[in-house]
């Protein structure tokens, strides 16, 4: 896998098979740490050898779930609304800006990844509900 590295500022990004087929279109507030930790690298490669990574730097981190979603919507890629490796499944959720805002905070000061934190808050809400 050919990697550039991205900024690390928040965006949209594109990977491309080496047909330049848009396989996969994500978001993030930091591209460059996005990335090397990304939860698709082993299904990307496993469709082409030379994956580029493009992105679209925004400048304002809210609009990023609204972009997304028109993008995805637009290219269909075949890696975005699948299941992971190993029962993950991403989830989407648009948040209130104050609430984006305090969930920040709180990342800021635990030093977590705010998806990490809503992890453990929608475990313990749901604890108790049986499947």
């Amino acid at each position: 896998m050919r990697l550039q590295a991205p900024t690390d500022g928040p965006g949209i990004y594109f990977a491309i098979s080496s047909n330049d087929e848009i396989l996969y279109i994500g978001r993030s507030s930091n591209l460059r740490n996005r990335w090397k930790s990304h939860h698709r690298a082993v299904q990307l490669k496993s469709q082409s050898e030379d994956i580029r990574l493009a992105w679209l730097q925004v400048d304002d981190e809210l609009l990023l779930p609204e972009i997304e979603a028109a993008l995805i919507e637009h290219f269909a890629p075949a890696f975005n609304n699948t299941h992971l490796p190993g029962g993950i499944i991403r989830l989407t959720v648009d948040l209130p800006k104050s609430m984006h805002r305090k969930l920040s905070v709180l990342a800021a000061q635990t030093g977590r990844k705010k998806a990490e934190i809503v992890r453990l808050l929608l475990d313990e809400v749901l604890q108790d509900v049986e499947e």
